[in-house]
């Protein structure tokens, strides 16, 4: 399915085209990303990746991937976003850049070290987005910042209900790699046959799934509190992982009730759709004189 990359290190990760034009530094719409060739776009944090430095920035975006995804997941954003707001991607061990370190499925320790970082950069007013299970990780990261008096700008939570609240994907865990691949693809959609055909492959997503599955875990045990931080939530109107009473719940996570829009489009909406999408978060970045 175009859009969706799972990958190891030894292949090249294709990235999706967009009609858009390329915002400066970024690969033109049919190139090819090789990490090990540019070097000069990783930044020197381990959790956050910024993709394409922006000259100016008047906003952060931070975007968590969703299950069994990495920073990549995002890297056809930098071409849609407008130049006055900064992308920047949770980058964690096991994935993508970081995929010779080994994978942490505990939620606290995640939110520990990217909240770490986030406090560590130069401020700006930061919208954190989520999608599916990144969804509960920046909610948690919403919360974490809320704590201490540095809260985000906005919380857009995507594909997801709030923690405890969904289908009991746990069930899963006792899979085999292609019972697992399949009950995913069967739940969500978005496994390209390419993943599934290719033995090494299939076990590097069966194995990212897993982890993931123990962060689901870890994320549904954790408490939370409703968010005085401002919450829109976005679905895809044919997304079958997750029923509008399921996304209804958020109701109860904000002190101000949260916005809801929705995309013609199933559970990868933030891909096929991904310009509508930006859109829509644009208006949470309107640009200042």
């Amino acid at each position: 399915m175009r859009g969706l990359h799972y990958s190891t290190r030894r292949e090249a990760i294709a990235i999706p085209t967009a009609a858009a034009s390329p915002r400066a530094g970024t690969p033109p719409p049919t190139a090819r990303f090789d990490p090990s060739r540019t070097p000069e776009l990783a930044v020197p944090t381990p959790w956050l990746w910024t993709p394409a430095p922006a000259a100016r920035p008047q906003y952060r975006l931070l975007a968590v991937p969703y299950a069994a995804g990495g920073p990549f997941s995002y890297l056809h954003w930098t071409r849609l976003l407008p130049d006055h707001v900064e992308l920047q991607v949770v980058s964690a061990p096991g994935r993508d850049l970081r995929d010779d370190e080994p994978e942490e499925s505990r939620l606290d320790a995640c939110l520990d070290a990217i909240a770490r970082e986030v406090l560590d950069q130069p401020p700006l007013p930061l919208v954190l987005f989520g999608h599916s299970l990144g969804a509960l990780v920046a909610y948690g990261l919403a919360a974490r910042l809320e704590a201490i008096q540095r809260g985000a700008r906005h919380l857009v939570v995507s594909g997801k209900a709030p923690p405890g609240r969904g289908r009991d994907d746990l069930v899963w865990r006792d899979l085999d790699d292609l019972a697992l691949l399949g009950a995913m693809s069967a739940r969500f959609g978005g496994v390209p046959d390419e993943v599934a055909e290719d033995e090494e492959l299939r076990a590097v997503v069966a194995s990212r799934l897993r982890n993931d599955l123990a962060l689901l875990e870890s994320a549904n045990a954790q408490p939370t509190p409703a968010l005085s931080t401002p919450v829109t939530v976005l679905a895809g109107v044919r997304d079958a992982s997750v029923t509008p009473s399921e996304l209804g719940a958020w109701d109860s996570l904000a002190v101000t009730p949260p916005a809801y829009h929705s995309f013609d489009d199933g559970h990868f909406f933030i891909v096929h759709r991904a310009e509508a999408v930006l859109q829509r978060l644009g208006t949470l970045m309107p640009r200042r004189p």
